[in-house]
């Protein structure tokens, strides 16, 4: 970025690398200058190239450092009025663009468009270094045409539903599905579904959504339980034949049979047997939003429970003999299973990852979600 040299340095020469300077009294180091103190202050220039010459303004989004290297993070931009002016980016989001440091683009989906409030724009970063990163957003260009990608946000999943009305499948894989009675309901990422003892969202049996845990699967979910849900075993997801899990799988909040306020993730065998885990007691709080998701891969042996990021562990409580059952010709139903064990409350962004993802992916991928990942810097305006 090459040197400059101003009153008040104490060499002729000072690097802008480091946007640091050695200065004398009364003199305070700006952007790589000293200037008198009080006009020190305020954010300085950003020295990265502009890699859309057509979009007038930027603002830089910085992720903040994770536990490790990570790859294929997909984080929320969280868009209000006070962050970017929602006029500089068209009636539906259309004029966004989002790139790397290096000028690289980056896929990204709208989920939540809302130019009175916050809109939810998802953005896939395919590495994030340990120490955190920098892209940028790009908008203020009236001739912008749409370019958003979910399914190319969403690589590396074999499902994702936000549970907007329209309950499709962002991955693009066709996994979209039929609402059974549930209900829209506000939710900190726009919209989410309501569910009772009654109502489901119905998937079908999906043969890219068959034996997902043959080679590893993760299940998020962001749910907001009003209580129990139907016998005190209220569903997030279910691909089984019977109410244990037979033939399937289940992944539940539960408030009984050995489960205190919790989770619990059950698996079926071909002789009807079914392994059952447990989440620690009092780890899901009834009345408030959370993040939840287990991590299961059938040659790994018990799965792992998180909650808000944290990782919760699991005690296994009974084991099946035998080998696993096949889940592919069971329907995968959101919410519920067969009328007898409805959620009771509401849920919100349910995923599922292909693979195991590592803890430190989860903490950041609660810390996206719940806005907290992301620092946003000043507008800038095209050079």
């Amino acid at each position: 970025m090459g040197v400059a040299s101003a009153p008040g340095c104490l060499v002729e020469e000072v690097d802008l690398t480091g946007l640091a300077c050695p200065c004398g009294d009364g003199w305070a180091c700006r952007c790589g200058v000293c200037v008198p103190e009080g006009e020190a202050g305020g954010d300085c220039p950003d020295e990265t190239p502009w890699a859309s010459t057509s979009h007038g303004r930027r603002r830089a989004l910085d992720v903040a450092a994770v536990t490790e290297d990570l790859q294929d993070l997909v984080v929320q931009v969280r868009l209000t009025p006070e962050r970017l002016d929602p006029a500089l980016a068209g009636p539906t989001g259309e004029g966004l663009r989002f790139f790397d440091a290096t000028g690289r683009a980056l896929a990204h989906e709208i989920d939540h468009w809302d130019p009175a409030g916050a809109s939810v724009v998802w953005v896939r970063l395919p590495e994030v270094p340990k120490a955190g990163m920098r892209f940028f957003v790009y908008y203020d260009d009236s001739m912008a045409s749409d370019v958003a990608d979910a399914a190319a946000t969403w690589e590396g999943y074999l499902a994702v539903w936000h549970l907007s009305p329209d309950l499709v499948d962002a991955t693009g894989k066709g996994n979209g599905g039929t609402d059974v009675g549930t209900a829209d309901e506000e939710s900190p990422l726009g919209r989410a579904r309501h569910f009772d003892q009654a109502s489901a969202v119905d998937i079908g049996a999906r043969p890219s959504l068959a034996d997902v845990f043959q080679t590893g699967a993760t299940i998020t979910a962001v749910i907001q339980p009003n209580g129990w849900g139907g016998g005190s075993f209220g569903r997030i997801l279910d691909k089984a034949s019977g109410v244990a899990g037979e033939g399937g799988w289940s992944f539940q909040i539960a408030n009984g049979g050995g489960v205190v306020e919790s989770l619990r993730f059950e698996r079926g065998f071909v002789d009807g047997s079914t392994s059952g885990w447990l989440g620690p007691a009092n780890a899901v709080v009834l009345g408030s939003w959370q993040t939840v998701a287990v991590i299961y891969d059938e040659a790994g042996g018990a799965p792992l429970f998180f909650v808000d990021g944290a990782s919760r562990g699991a005690s296994s409580d009974g084991t099946g003999t035998g080998s696993f059952a096949s889940d592919a010709l069971q329907p995968l139903l959101i919410g519920n299973h067969e009328d007898i064990r409805g959620f009771d409350g509401a849920i919100d962004e349910l995923r599922i990852a292909a693979g195991p993802r590592s803890g430190a992916f989860m903490e950041a991928d609660h810390r996206s979600i719940r806005d907290e990942l992301l620092s946003y810097g000043a507008e800038e305006t095209r050079p």
